[in-house]
């Protein structure tokens, strides 16, 4: 390898070709303890395309034991480097002819060592050209050149651990993150430091173990605490171990911040009243949605919605409670359909709600008592009423609502009936108060009249006053009945006296004048004129005779077999039977009237026609020089 290594080193020199001036290779530095293994690094600056090398490195074997070489790098094959310790002399030579090493900057390889427990100081490492010179060279026949520094292994000896001190006990609240915890940089040991932070939640002296995050460096940072700590360190430097006073982390609990509720409702106008638990340790303070303070206080009185929240400090400790959600409920409708609400005597009438399904309503006295619940309220009295609305517990009350309930108009009729005669009419009267409207109606109830002061009829049937102002009033049935009137009564003579056809009911007159006292079904003429009488029926009704003229009061009747007139009643002709003689015959009407007169001689019996007469009692009177005689006939 060797001769190998001459030959291209001649022809590169023959070829007037080197390399770059800027590699080189530097053995490092290294401490370690007496007693332990030290790995020396070579490093390499300006390889590129190395294929080949030799060269010798001295160490001092007094101190430093040989192991081996490791960690080649820049694609170094390991096995094809040969590696030669020369006994005794502290020297090991490197030979290498292989694939090709790159190393712009960093490690070439490690040579490992253990260094003599009884060792101090430092032990050298240097380059040396015997018994190999150095000699690098390309793949091509070039040899590179370059620069050489040794090295040195400084060896450490061991003392106990110092100066492990932290700090610093610290009172925080619950879930708050601790100051960092400083530790002091220690000494003895080896120099070479490693930490461990440890903690207990147990007490100062057990219970310790490996902190939490990250606990190998000098200094800790805890995390946030739910409970009072402790916290050591643990350094550790060659064989030996240390551990620091504990320092305690006390953490104090936070403050019940608990509020009565978390969610709260009042209605529209109120409030509502949020409290804490009030510990008189603790002050309370009351924030708004973006947590700031309002008040402060144990209990806190809320008329707006939105979201509060309750802040407890206690111990220099603040623990602030999850939102309070507080709702201002509208308060329900409680408009009525009326504030104002009128009825007629004896009805009623109806108010209603909105009829909002959600809402329940109840009807109040003009008390505010409740009468019933529902939609609608029937009202039968006079008064004050109120609707109650109630939703979400709220509860809203309308206005008083006035009802009132008016009179019926007066409908008396007067008179309230009447019973008249055929012929007749009656008249019925209203109460006549102007602020009243008065309707005749008939059975069926019919309008016949709106006269405001009288009805005049003169046909029977059934009748209705209706009186209207602000209500109506209808009267009783008013029973107007019309009877038929009597049949005329006759009047015939008997003897001296006069007889009506009735035998009851009568009132004689002559020539119209009543006579007083002449009541009975006879009368006997005390002169002559005409006689009438009238008949009153049960019903009051009335009916007049016909006139009867009476001429023979105080003239005696002559021969009276020997007269007559037959028949009797006639239809107005009859055979008239007297003694043989001259006569002078008249026939006077009911009226008194002379309708028929005529001298009858030569015969005892002469037929008489009075013609178209009108139907009633008529008088002949026969006269001649021995006197008068009288005789009624009746027409039919």
């Amino acid at each position: 390898m060797k001769n190998i290594l001459h030959i291209l080193t001649a022809f590169a020199s023959m070829l007037c070709l080197s390399a770059s001036a800027q590699t080189s290779l530097t053995i490092g530095n290294p401490s370690a303890l007496a007693g332990s293994a030290v790995a020396v690094p070579v490093t390499a600056v300006g390889i590129a395309d190395m294929q080949g090398f030799q060269f010798t490195i001295d160490y001092d074997m007094s101190k430093l034991t040989y192991v081996n070489c490791s960690d080649w790098a820049g694609g170094t094959n390991a096995t094809g480097v040969q590696i030669n310790p020369i006994s005794g002399q502290g020297k090991l030579t490197f030979v290498y002819n292989d694939v090709s090493v790159n190393i712009s900057s960093g490690l070439f390889f490690n040579i490992n060592f253990t260094i003599d427990a009884a060792a101090s100081g430092v032990a050298a490492l240097n380059w040396s050209d015997s018994p190999t010179p150095r000699e690098l060279s390309n793949s091509v026949p070039v040899v590179i050149s370059a620069t050489y520094a040794g090295g040195n292994v400084t060896i450490q000896t061991e003392s106990a651990i110092s100066s492990n001190t932290i700090s610093a006990d610290e009172t925080i609240c619950l879930g708050d993150v601790p100051s960092a915890l400083d530790g002091s940089t220690p000494s003895g040991g080896n120099g070479t430091f490693a930490y461990l932070w440890l903690s207990s939640t147990t007490s100062s002296t057990v219970g310790f173990a490996a902190a939490s995050g990250t606990n190998d460096q000098q200094n800790y940072s805890p995390s946030a605490l739910g409970v009072t700590t402790w916290f050591v360190r643990e350094v550790s430097s060659g064989s030996f171990t240390n551990q620091s006073s504990a320092v305690e982390i006390t953490v104090v609990p936070l403050p019940d911040a608990t509020p009565s509720s978390l969610s709260e409702e009042f209605c529209e106008g109120g409030s509502t009243i949020i409290s804490s638990l009030g510990d008189g340790n603790v002050t309370y303070t009351w924030l708004d949605g973006n947590q700031n303070p309002i008040t402060t206080g144990n209990d806190f009185t809320v008329s707006a919605s939105g979201t509060y929240y309750l802040q407890a400090e206690e111990n220099n400790c603040t623990a602030t409670s999850t939102g309070i959600t507080v709702t201002e409920n509208p308060l329900p409708d409680a408009t009525p359909s009326s504030l104002s609400e009128e009825f007629c005597e004896g009805g009623s009438t109806i108010i209603s709600s909105l009829g909002d399904g959600n809402v329940t309503y109840t009807w109040l006295d003009g008390s505010q008592n409740p009468i019933t619940t529902g939609n609608d309220l029937t009202v039968s009295a006079s008064g004050t009423y109120y609707l109650q609305a109630e939703e979400n517990n709220c509860t809203a009350i309308s206005t008083g609502i006035t009802v009132a309930e008016n009179p019926l108009p007066d409908a008396t009729p007067n008179p309230s009936s009447a019973s008249l005669c055929e012929g007749q009419t009656a008249t019925i009267n209203t109460p006549g108060d102007g602020n009243v409207f008065y309707v005749w109606l008939d059975s069926d109830l019919n309008t016949i009249s709106t006269d405001q002061f009288e009805f005049v009829t003169s046909e029977s049937g059934t009748y209705y006053l209706l009186a209207q102002d602000n209500c109506e009033n209808t009267s009783d049935a008013i029973i107007i009945t019309v009877n038929p009137l009597p049949t005329a009564p006759v009047i015939t003579q008997s003897g001296a006296d006069l007889q009506s056809s009735y035998a009851t009911g009568n009132q004689w007159y002559l020539d119209g004048d009543i006579i007083d006292g002449a009541i009975g079904q006879t009368y006997t003429p005390t002169a002559n004129g005409n006689y009438t009488v009238v008949h009153t029926d049960a019903n009051t009704c009335e009916a007049t005779s016909q006139p009867y003229n009476m001429l023979t009061v105080g003239i005696a009747a002559a021969g009276n077999n020997a007269f007559a007139a037959e028949p009797n009643p006639t239809t107005g002709q009859f055979n008239l039977r007297m003694p043989l003689g001259t006569y002078s015959l008249e026939v006077f009407s009911p009226m008194g009237q002379l309708v028929y007169s005529k001298t009858l001689q030569g015969s005892t019996t002469h037929q008489i026609d009075l013609g178209t007469v009108a139907k009633g009692m008529y008088t002949l009177r026969l006269a001649n020089a021995d006197g008068m005689h009288h005789q009624r006939i009746i027409v039919q």
